[in-house]
């Protein structure tokens, strides 16, 4: 599941921007044990208890619903023929939109879409596009 993925990965920056799993716990009141044992994998990232969780990671922030999403203090935003990106400068938020209205499957794919309508990208600049969004599509995996 994705989300147990990017809170591991959340965790262990956590620990790196510390310095290591001690001063994290310091910091954080959390029982170096406790940190130890879901870092290392002893214990699963699922069964960590949102208390914990919430003082590991203090800016995380959950969304259950689109319309909870931050709105966007400043975006860019670029349109092309089968859509538009909006990226939000406030929270690095990425939007992405089909103009028919219909939701991409993901941001990646309304990107690539896009890319690959856009008159203005030279073909090594689209392939390039394209094996980054390829290489993060695999990331989300």
């Amino acid at each position: 599941m994705a989300v147990l993925k990017t809170i591991k990965k959340a965790l262990l920056r956590a620990v790196a921007e510390a310095g290591n799993m001690r001063r994290l716990s310091e910091r954080t009141g959390v029982n170096y044990a406790t940190v130890h044992k879901f870092c290392s994998g002893e214990h699963e990232i699922k069964n960590i208890p949102l208390d914990t969780l919430e003082r590991l990671l203090p800016d995380m922030r959950v969304y259950c619903f689109s319309d909870e999403y931050p709105a966007l203090e400043s975006k860019t935003q670029f349109v092309g023929q089968s859509g538009g990106i909006q990226i939000g400068h406030n929270e690095g938020a990425l939007n992405a939109y089909y103009h028919d209205g219909k939701a991409p499957a993901s941001s990646i794919d309304c990107i690539r879409d896009m890319v690959l309508d856009c008159d203005a990208l030279s073909d090594e600049a689209i392939g390039q596009i394209c094996k980054i969004l390829k290489r993060e599509a695999k990331k989300e995996q």
